[in-house]
């Protein structure tokens, strides 16, 4: 009965260890008169136009990204970038957001394009 026991114990921790992890929220929240262009960029990526997932968010507007390693080079960090023109000029970026954690990403509204603002969000404010 010990080894039954055993055997049973060690399949659930082997099957609970063995689920991935789960995928890090992301709302990001356009604050912007314009449309807005986001890049995920995942950290240590040589150049952005390489392995970069891009988005784009309507006007005052915001979007929900569940975020998993797999959508960014199995990493576990990235920055996110985000511009309101085409040209990429007045972009600001957030960089070493987590997989792992939930952050709420605002890009607010500037005389020159837009800032990038992210704050961690705990799990009782989604």
């Amino acid at each position: 009965m010990k080894t039954l026991t055993h055997v049973l114990s060690t399949a659930l921790i082997g099957t609970f260890f063995a689920l991935p992890l789960t995928a890090g929220e992301l709302r990001v929240v356009n604050e912007n008169k314009k449309q807005l262009h986001i890049k995920l960029i995942p950290e240590g990526a040589a150049t952005e136009s390489v392995h970069k997932s891009t988005y784009k968010i309507r006007p005052e507007s915001y979007i929900v990204l569940k975020i998993q390693p797999k959508h960014i080079d199995n990493k576990g960090y990235f920055s996110i970038k985000g511009d309101t023109n085409w040209a990429g000029v007045g972009n600001d970026t957030c960089e070493h957001i987590s997989v792992h954690k939930n952050y709420r990403v605002t890009f607010q509204n500037n005389t020159i394009g837009t800032t990038c603002v992210a704050e961690e969000i705990q799990d009782q404010e989604k």
